[in-house]
Formats: structure tokens, sequence, C-alpha cells
């Protein structure tokens, strides 16, 4: 089984332990046009391709100026098979050196010992010790260490189905998604210009299914446009996310062993949005951190439609005005439901009470479906009500 097989395999178990009646359901894809509000504030432009942009008509897999394609491999393989290539305005590949990230892996062996000559039963081992919560940060997410990326320097738009995007160096632009079941992997897009009307860093229309951005790091510069990723139906697998208004503004999807943090000062919203939408939303085992400006580090805001169908577990929050906020306010709170968060850790390293203000607000626990269970102090485990 490859590292990514069993990746997916551990965050579906993790699914299942949270809600297993929904556990698959989490993975089907949502239609935008059931929440009307919502559509009409995402504005996706089909702006015309730059000169030099990439040509991405009839491929699958791209690698930009002799980068390597590296589809489905674990983190530090290589890939030694030569491909196609579309070439772009680039300069001389050059390896990353922005984001460390590491795996190790480790044996074990087990040891058969044989009773002692008495016959009595040898005393029980002592358990282990349980390994110590690792939570995502600059030194797992983003751009795999030693990854050698290629610049481009001109606007990205994908129009074919089942692309890859793969080792890249986006600076001073941004990427257009127009096509389902896009991946992005081990890229840097550094930019304070962004795509579309809300001036995005990776637009992703609403119609679409199976977009995955993965191991990316996206650095808005303090851009004082909207959001590093903005959409619907969106997949983020540890990527690092910062300087942006919001890191991840969308209305169904996934985001997963992911760092959102340090928001820009300008614009500040929060490192996930969401004003409106029928999910599934699944957040699970991200550090989201989103500094004094933002609103929440969690901001469900149904001001454009109710909110439904979110998981949120196993995250470590810190900063804003609140940690949560919970979809109950704004002109559709009172129709949301289906908001489950659970066995999530609130941090008190930014404020005494995780936020300015406090941890949570506006969680509509009267609402039919709301669930609020096993959420937690991270420096003692007490329980927060």
């Amino acid at each position: 089984m490859s590292d990514d097989e069993r990746y997916e395999d551990g965050l579906m178990e993790r699914m299942r332990s949270v809600d297993a009646p929904h556990g698959m359901a989490l993975w089907r894809s949502q239609d935008p046009a059931q929440v009307p509000g919502a559509r009409r504030w995402w504005l996706s432009v089909y702006s015309p391709v730059v000169a030099g942009a990439v040509g991405l008509l009839g491929a699958t897999t791209i690698a930009l100026g002799g980068a390597a394609v590296v589809t489905h491999l674990p983190i530090g393989a290589t890939h030694a098979t030569p491909s196609p290539v579309a070439t772009v305005t680039t300069s001389p590949a050059v390896p990353s050196g922005r984001v460390t990230a590491s795996a190790a892996g480790s044996a074990s062996a087990t040891v058969h010992t044989m009773p002692p000559a008495t016959g009595h039963p040898p005393s029980p081992s002592p358990s282990p010790p349980s390994p110590a919560m690792v939570w995502p940060s600059a030194t797992n997410t983003g751009v795999p260490a030693g990854t050698v990326l290629t610049k481009v320097t001109t606007q990205i738009n994908v129009t074919t189905p089942g692309t890859v995007l793969t080792g890249l160096d986006v600076e001073g632009t941004c990427i257009e998604v127009h096509a389902s079941n896009v991946t992005i992997s081990n890229t840097l897009i550094h930019s304070n210009n962004g795509c579309g009307a809300q001036h995005s860093l990776i637009l992703v229309d609403n119609s679409l299914t199976g977009v995955v951005v993965k191991d990316t790091e996206i650095d808005g510069i303090d851009m004082g446009g909207l959001a590093g990723i903005q959409g619907g139906n969106v997949t983020c697998l540890r990527c690092n996310i910062h300087s942006v208004p919001a890191g991840v503004w969308f209305v169904g999807g996934t985001v997963s062993d992911s760092f959102i943090h340090d928001m820009s000062p300008n614009n500040t919203v929060a490192p996930i949005w969401v004003g409106g939408s029928v999910g599934p939303i699944v957040l699970v085992h991200n550090t989201l951190r989103g500094g004094s400006l933002s609103a929440a580090d969690v901001d469900l805001v149904p001001f454009f439609a109710p909110i439904t169908n979110v998981q949120i577990n196993d995250n470590l929050l810190t900063g804003g005005r609140y940690c949560y906020e919970g979809g109950s306010q704004g002109g559709y709170g009172a129709q949301s439901t289906n908001i489950v968060v659970t066995g999530n850790h609130f941090s008190r390293t930014a404020y005494p009470n995780c936020g300015s203000v406090g941890p949570h607000t506006n969680r509509g626990l009267n609402r039919p479906g709301m669930v609020w269970s096993g959420n937690v102090w991270d420096d003692t485990g007490q329980v927060i009500p």
C-alpha cells in the first residue's frame, strides 16, 4: 500500500470515529446550485489567458521547464521517467528551502519469551506511554524538503479534467481551475496578485468535483484580496497557508493535516471561512492560528445560505476574536443544522481564553444535529463546556 493510500485510509478511519453513519457521505460532492446565495457571492472570472500562460489542453500531467513529475509518490521519492512538458516563462529549477517536511519510518520486532521454569506466567509489561500529539506546522506541511521547483510568472488556467500540476514555483500570479479532478501538489505560490473578482490565489469553480491541493505552500505576502483557496468541493491536504485574508473560503470539501496561520493584516478574515453550505465540509487535524485580527479560527457565518453537514474534529485552535464561531448567527443562522464539533484542542498560547474575546460563540446547540463534545483546553485537557 502506498503512503497516499495509507494516509487516505487513516483519514477515513478518523472520520468514521467522528460520525460513523455519515463517514462515507462526507466524501460526496455537493451541487452548489442548492446554495443560491453563496453562488451569487462566488464569482469565477474566466479571464483571457495572459501571454505565455500554460497551455493545458489535452494534458493530464504536466511539468514546467523540466521539473520532475511526481504523482502519488511518498515524500522524498523521485520520478525518473521523463514526461512531456509544457513551457512558460521559467527560470532554472531550484530546490525549495522555504518549508521543511520530515517523514520518519520505524521498524519494530516482537520478541516471544518462554515462561519461567516455575510455571508461573511472567508479569505483564507496562503499556508504553502514548506518543505526544504532533500538530501540523511548518515542518510537516507545504512543499517537502528537497523538492525541485520551476518558476512560473504567468497566470495558470486549467481547463482539462484530470490535470496534475506539480513542482511549480508560482511567483506574482495565481491559478484558476475550470475542470474537475485536478491535482496541485508540491507547489509554492507566493503572490499578492490573485485571480477572479475576489483576487484569490487558487480559484476553483463551484461546480467542480475532485480538486485536490496537497503538499503545497500558499504565501499571500499580506495581500488585500480574499483567500489562499476559494471555491467549492476542494480537498486541501498538508497545506501551509499564510499571509492571506482567508486561508480556505469554500462551500464544500475537506481540509486535513494543514497549517493555516498568520492571516494578512490587510482585510483579515479567518483561516477557515464558510458563508453558506449544504456540505459536506470536513475539518480534521489542522493547526488553525488566525492572529489578533481574525474573526475566528473556524468562522461559520451563514450570511448567504444556511450551513449544514459540517464535521470539525481533532484540530488545534488559537488566536482570533474567538477560536470557533458556530454558524447560528447571520441571515440564515436559524436554519443551520448538523454541525458536529468534537475532540478539538483550544490553545491559550495567544490569549488566556484562546480568542481575545473567548473560546467560542454562536454555537446554536439548540438546533437539530448540533453537537459539541470532547473539546478541551490544550494545556490541561479540561473539557470546555
